[in-house]
């Protein structure tokens, strides 16, 4: 990948339009795509994410996603706390520095 520019998707396009962003990510990594990649069985069991056996704590992180059946649109407003600030405030220029990289997808 040295020399390419990178590929950076904002969640935030992937749950409003995953069709589109699948269509790209698929033609840029030269994968087939398949409407099948948008919803999928609800089928915890059959799962690849690796976190959930090494660690107790990632089932209630990843439960949302073990029982969806597709890519959910639940954009909401999250309260932030307080004194977490200046670890949000540490974190930005890095989240900054990639958003320039970011991929957009327009309607």
């Amino acid at each position: 990948m040295i020399g390419k520019k990178p590929v950076v998707i904002d969640s935030i396009d992937i749950v409003t339009n995953p069709r589109k962003v699948l269509l790209f990510l698929c033609s840029e990594f030269q994968i087939k795509f398949s409407e099948k990649m948008l919803t999928w069985e609800v089928n915890p069991k059959a799962s690849k994410l690796l976190q959930i056996e090494k660690s107790p704590y990632s089932r209630g992180w990843y439960s949302n996603v073990l029982g969806s059946r597709g890519f959910i649109d639940k954009q909401q407003d999250l309260d932030f706390p307080e004194e977490l600030n200046p670890l949000l405030e540490a974190c930005m220029p890095y989240y900054n520095k990639l958003s320039q990289y970011r991929v957009t997808f327009n309607g």
